[in-house]
């Protein structure tokens, strides 16, 4: 068995979180995190291996509400890997834009990464330092925190294959603003303001859609009740039980 999803690499060499092309004749089965890794890896399966979709998971119990409290500062919170394809530089420049016309507004960045130095002299080179914070690598209990104290989670990511950190987010009662990708799409079906969702790597879009639930907490608590609801089905019984059943159909075979 092998899950296949956006962090998985081709290396012949290195076998370590790598699929080496011979390999796949020795595994019967893949597991797939959305439609679009299976369309992006099932060519590495031969056509007898059992290929399903089985969703990530969030932990709804860990991950709620917080009490939020009135106040005239409006967090976003981004949170993620600080690599080129999760789009923070496209997100800095939203808020830029944004805070030409509004200064109540904070942007948390949670996360490490590559792009954090080049991010970080985009910051100072703008004078943007009173409006963003850089907190670095964040888990447990103080990440979860992060979230319930947020008013808007930030996904200007430009690739992904699915996007735990929106689940996460959702969880936690947090509306969500980003590109459009087809991960998105998949998981986020029916979401109230699916134009919150803007063209990959259009900052100006991007800043407009802000906007929108920045100056807007009445839509903001409806799409937090929606969300609280849409991610109780992305849980880890539902994942375990399904990833059990495929265990048990490719030791069948």
């Amino acid at each position: 068995m092998i899950k296949l999803n956006e962090k998985t690499t081709i290396n012949s060499n290195n076998c370590r979180n790598t699929i080496n092309f011979s390999f796949s004749t020795y595994f019967k089965g893949a597991i797939f995190v959305s439609k679009i890794g299976k369309k992006r890896w099932q060519d590495l399966c031969k056509k007898n291996v059992i290929k399903k979709i089985i969703y990530n998971a969030v932990d709804n119990k860990a991950f709620k509400p917080g009490r939020k409290i009135e106040k005239k500062i409006v967090n976003l919170l981004f949170v993620g890997r600080l690599v080129n394809r999760k789009g923070l530089i496209y997100l800095l420049k939203a808020v830029k834009k944004i805070l030409t016309i509004n200064h109540n507004i904070k942007l948390i960045i949670i996360g490490d990464g590559p792009e954090k130095l080049k991010s970080e002299k985009y910051v100072k080179k703008n004078n943007l330092g009173k409006f963003i914070e850089f907190k670095g690598e964040i888990f447990g209990k103080e990440r979860i925190n992060y979230y319930q104290r947020s008013d808007i989670f930030c996904a200007p990511y430009t690739d992904e294959a699915f996007g735990i950190t929106i689940l996460e987010a959702l969880s936690c009662g947090v509306p969500v603003v980003g590109f459009r990708n087809e991960a998105f799409s998949e998981i986020l079906k029916g979401y109230p303001y699916p134009k919150l969702f803007v063209k990959n790597k259009n900052f100006l879009e991007l800043s407009l859609a802000l906007n929108q639930l920045i100056s807007n907490s009445k839509k903001r608590k409806e799409i937090s009740i929606w969300g609280i609801k849409k991610v109780i089905k992305f849980n880890w019984t539902n994942t375990a039980k399904e990833t059990e059943d495929l265990y048990y159909k490719v030791l069948g075979s």
